[in-house]
């Protein structure tokens, strides 16, 4: 795989130049390796996302609107009818 120009450069600068001018060739060259290594290497894969599965969705959904109806009516006075209860926990 072929590093463009600009890369190239960036790397020499950022990575050799220093080590180079202090006569550390050896560390110059091992910091120019490792700097295309990385550059090279594919990034890590993300995590796999936690699904939520359909039934617990559904179950907040109806959660949420059976407590939402409850406020409306008055059922729940005192309480905060935004305070929806968890996936499958119900209503307290």
């Amino acid at each position: 795989m072929e590093s463009p120009d600009i890369i190239c450069y960036r790397i020499q600068q950022r990575y050799m130049l220093e080590p180079a001018r202090a006569g550390d060739y050896d560390g110059a060259v091992r910091a120019g390796v490792a700097a295309i290594i990385r550059h090279l290497r594919p990034p890590a894969p993300l995590p796999k996302p936690v699904l939520r599965t359909a039934a617990d969705s559904t179950q907040f959904y109806l959660d949420s609107l059976e407590r939402a109806v409850m406020a409306r009516s008055g059922m729940l006075d005192g309480e905060d009818p935004l305070n929806t209860a968890q996936p499958g926990s119900g209503v307290a």
